[in-house]
């Protein structure tokens, strides 16, 4: 299966591609993103946008530059984060696209690559491991070129440093953010060899890889169930799974293992430092809140009862304070008896994709993260099944 998976992110050339330079230009909705900039020294070339996804890329629309290389690509929202890429001739810029954000993109002809973005920092992210990915490619062509070197010593020297790559890949972004589009787009970066052939960096096919997919599939179906990458993706972590069955091959469910949860650490009132993962053994609400919103009052009742009635059987509560004012939030959690913490920065609930303060997230007793819910009649259930 080691080749299964290749077409993604490969150098494809574009053919029999009509452009769209004479059709009406779009106009950008309120509900639209927009993907915009200018591509310098192109004059006359075709600007492409791509969608990329778990099984290859579509083209979305394309334009076709003037002197100025300005260009701008519009879409509806979509309901969760997607991959593009911009191409032309065979360069690609890869970004990600969520919600109605604008990214702007600043390139000149022929080196696309040294471009710069604004207004996503996933796509800053995006870019630096396109870079490191560009670094990693050029090491192992200078390899493969070396003269009079022998198989061995150069499959060695290859394995190396592509391990290295991997690993650094896996603990720097996959890891710690496997619900964030750049590891969704580092599943399927791709090496070209100096004899021409492609390979993916991660396989899903390989057992020593397959974590990663299943990690950043559990993660996008917590967050975004609805959207179509999330479904390509478990449908082929889901298919790989099968084929190993069916070939009696051993499935390591360490290796596999999906993610537990994007640990959270922040002080309580006293400056003492918690984390979520020192909650093992017990079924955790985790709950972002702000006091000042009007719902408070109601939510705190909610969850008051929620304690009282199933503390004693091992729930616990995780109370994220998102306040900037920090005596208030002291004073609001003074009396309520579950683990409470301040983010004055938002950032955890950020990382949650947090869309209101009456949703809550559950844990079960192996620290993995089981659902989302926004009602307490939904949440008490899925207690139940976790006590």
């Amino acid at each position: 299966m080691k080749k299964l998976f290749f077409g993604m992110m490969a150098v494809v050339a574009m053919m029999n591609l009509t452009a769209c330079s004479e059709k009406k230009e779009r106009v950008r909705g309120a509900d639209d993103f927009a993907i915009e900039g200018t591509i310098g020294n192109a004059e006359g070339k075709t600007l492409y946008l791509q969608r990329v996804t778990a099984t290859g890329t579509t083209l979305v629309d394309s334009s076709k530059l003037e002197s100025d290389g300005r260009f701008a690509f519009y879409g509806q929202r979509p309901k969760g984060p997607e991959i593009y890429r911009l191409g032309l001739d065979d360069q690609f810029i890869y970004l990600s696209v969520d919600s109605t954000e604008s990214v702007t993109i600043a390139a000149k002809y022929p080196t696309l690559t040294d471009y710069t973005v604004k207004g996503s920092d996933n796509c800053l992210k995006i870019q630096e491991l396109a870079r490191k990915q560009a670094a990693l490619q050029k090491r192992v062509q200078d390899i493969e070129m070396t003269p009079n070197m022998y198989p061995g010593p150069m499959r060695d020297s290859l394995l190396t440093i592509i391990r290295a790559y991997k690993k650094d890949v896996a603990d720097n972004y996959i890891l710690i953010g496997p619900e964030k589009p750049y590891s969704y787009f580092a599943l399927f970066q791709t090496l070209q060899h100096a004899n021409g052939g492609i390979m993916t960096l991660f396989d899903a096919g390989d057992p020593d890889d397959l974590w990663a997919f299943g990690s950043v599939a559990t993660s996008w179906n917590l967050f975004y169930p609805e959207s179509e990458s999330t479904k390509q993706l478990e449908e082929l972590v889901l298919a790989v799974r099968n084929e190993m069955r069916r070939r009696n091959m051993p499935i390591d469910n360490s290796m596999i293992q999906e993610a537990t949860m994007l640990d959270i650490t922040l002080p309580d009132a006293q400056g003492k430092q918690h984390s979520l993962s020192e909650l093992e053994d017990k079924v955790v609400i985790l709950n972002f809140h702000n006091f000042k919103a009007p719902e408070s009052g109601a939510i705190i009742l909610g969850l008051r009862e929620l304690y009282g009635k199933y503390h004693d059987r091992g729930l616990e509560i995780f109370q994220v304070g998102l306040s900037d004012d920090d005596h208030w939030w002291r004073q609001s959690v003074d009396n309520l008896p579950w683990v409470n913490v301040l983010d004055q920065t938002g950032a955890s609930a950020a990382r949650y994709n947090v869309q209101s303060l009456g949703e809550f997230f559950i844990l079960d007793r192996s620290n993995t993260l089981q659902s989302r819910v926004n009602t307490f009649e939904a949440l008490e259930h899925e207690i139940n099944r976790f006590l």
